[in-house]
């Protein structure tokens, strides 16, 4: 097991079973859910730097490529399914980016409410943005579809051609952005991420505060292709604060950290501390991380091992 970055509060969440069906037919996902739910479709991302002041916010945090990362034309990341509980908002976990044309492509996994109001847990979805304004709702899996918590799935945004972007959950093709004869279309010199570079971004998409417990989620292997092989992202660098259209009133409180002694390899979300913007977050110049050992004892006194652990300094927010 590798070695991992540790905080002193301690949070852990367990393994849920997921009652959804998955069958692979073609390559493409087929997924069959018992809940019958309907997701309500929250808009999520785009990543922007400019803002168009709405009535919600949009809270984004996560780890971005730099310069080395523009004209990107595919991209992948690999992340730990977790749940959150939502309020009346979503919450999401995703690789995406800006394009050449100004248009934005996303895919990964969120957890948000159904048309009914009941959680609608870990669903994967993918989005695009012809421009960061459009009437756009995103594409959503059957409710389980990214399960169950605490495992890993990769998710992956290709360019297939003239404009259109296909979407993958570990392999096996989700959908794929409008064709040209159809509404929303990217455009023909929607190609590659131009002078931007892919992000991985934890999400609070249509929140009324900054309230919300999200994660954090652990994020992985972030690969782009730049006209040529999948190959790691070789930098990157804390991506913070606000989506397009997100009033900015209230700060972000969410924050990023580099797994230790790993490259690529980072957690996001609530309860970590906040790097100053565009802080390099690998690669790392930690060679040796340190080994921690932790034994858990339940209220028998049984030995168990928690799907997940999250523990930091409540003193000073260090990582450990």
């Amino acid at each position: 097991m590798r070695t991992r970055a540790f905080w002193i509060t301690l949070a852990i969440i367990s393994v849920a079973g997921l009652q959804s069906l998955i069958v692979l037919n073609h390559n493409q996902w087929t997924v069959n859910s018992n809940s019958g739910l309907i997701p309500q479709p929250i808009r999520q991302g785009p990543l922007q730097t400019t803002y168009a002041l709405g009535s919600y916010y949009w809270f984004q945090i996560g780890a971005s490529g730099d310069n080395n990362s523009y004209n990107a034309d595919s991209a992948n990341i690999t992340i730990r399914t977790v749940y959150d509980q939502v309020r009346n908002d979503a919450h999401s976990y995703w690789v995406g980016t800006l394009l050449s044309t100004g248009g934005f492509v996303q895919v990964g996994y969120l957890n948000g409410l159904s048309t009914t109001g009941q959680p609608y847990c870990c669903a994967w979805f993918f989005e695009t943005f012809n421009t960061p304004n459009c009437d756009c709702p995103p594409i959503i899996g059957p409710e389980g579809s990214s399960g169950p918590i605490g495992s890993w799935h990769t998710y992956s945004m290709v360019h297939a051609g003239n404009g259109v972007w296909s979407f993958y959950m570990d392999g096996n093709l989700l959908g794929e952005s409008p064709l040209p004869s159809e509404k929303n279309y990217l455009g023909a010199g929607a190609t590659s991420s131009g002078n931007k570079a892919p992000a991985g971004i934890a999400e609070v998409a249509q929140a009324s505060d900054n309230k919300d417990i999200i994660g954090p989620a652990e994020f992985k292997d972030l690969e782009i292709r730049q006209a040529g092989p999948w190959h790691q992202m070789p930098i990157g660098v804390s991506h913070c604060c606000y989506g397009y259209g997100s009033q900015t009133g209230l700060p972000n409180l969410y924050g990023v950290s580099e797994v230790e002694g790993h490259n690529s390899d980072f957690l996001a979300g609530s309860n970590i501390r906040q790097p100053p913007s565009s802080t390099t977050l690998w690669p790392t110049s930690i060679l040796f991380p340190t080994q921690v050992t932790l034994n858990f004892i339940d209220h028998s006194g049984n030995p168990f091992t928690p799907d997940w652990i999250s523990m930091q300094d409540p003193g000073s927010g260090n990582v450990l």
